[in-house]
């Protein structure tokens, strides 16, 4: 059974396999395994405060999988307050990829493929906090791939292929830096992509308790950075490309 707070999706689930429940307490009151999926940990918290007494009187086992990214040390704040409410409830901390907005309207997908036990409680969260650092750091380097070869006059599509067949190839260039240099328009690609992953990182990865700040904070500035470049430049070839006209 499910439950969620989006009418239109809770409508959707009745016409599914789920069954659809009016209220978070009923979904949890039978079950055996309770899967958070929302946007950020103050919310599992206050989900958690919401079903306090179901859990309490919870006699079967029950486990509960916190979808959500947020904070390791978040994570040991629900461990703590799901065991004074009942020392029977296990916790599982598995953090889903996917963006904030699609956790509040609730369209996130879960795929499994395969499973990484990764020690103690907040240390998925950790895992997924370098994760980002390292998707980060990759765009960026694939920006500059392209920036660096500009300045030898190296076309760009020419640069790609090469580099997108070689050890340099990583998920942001064979994927994103594809549809920038395809001229694709969706939001996010182009120039918005950019956007959007400094304030990814800025929004989850600067609140975690991954990394000291001196490393977090630089790399916002190299994101900004690259941005702001990117924009000035793409108005610059519009400018010229009407001189030309």
């Amino acid at each position: 059974m499910g439950y969620g707070k989006n009418a239109a999706k809770a409508d959707a689930l009745q016409g599914s396999h789920v069954s659809a429940v009016t209220g978070l307490s009923v979904a949890c009151r039978d079950a055996s395994h309770v899967f958070f999926v929302v946007q950020s940990g103050q919310q599992v918290l206050g989900i958690t405060k919401d079903i306090k007494e179901t859990i309490r009187q919870h006699l079967t086992s029950l486990t509960i999988v916190l979808l959500t990214t947020m904070a390791p040390k978040l994570v040991l704040t629900v461990r703590t307050e799901l065991a004074k409410l009942n020392a029977g409830v296990s916790l599982l901390e598995a953090p889903m990829s996917g963006s904030p907005a699609k956790a509040e309207k609730g369209e996130l997908t879960l795929m499994v493929s395969r499973i990484y036990y990764t020690g103690q409680l907040g240390n998925a969260s950790s895992v997924k906090a370098i994760h980002q650092i390292v998707g980060a750091t990759n765009l960026v380097a694939s920006l500059e791939y392209m920036y660096i070869g500009s300045k030898y006059g190296l076309g760009p599509k020419l640069l790609y292929s090469i580099l997108a067949s070689s050890g340099s190839w990583n998920q942001y260039l064979g994927s994103r830096l594809k549809r920038l240099l395809e001229s694709d328009k969706r939001p996010d690609a182009h120039e918005t992509f950019i956007a959007n992953d400094r304030n990814e990182i800025s929004s989850r990865v600067a609140k975690s308790a991954v990394g000291d700040d001196g490393l977090l904070q630089g790399l916002r500035r190299l994101f900004a950075s690259v941005a702001a470049k990117n924009v000035t430049e793409e108005a610059d070839r519009h400018e010229d490309d009407q001189a030309v006209g």
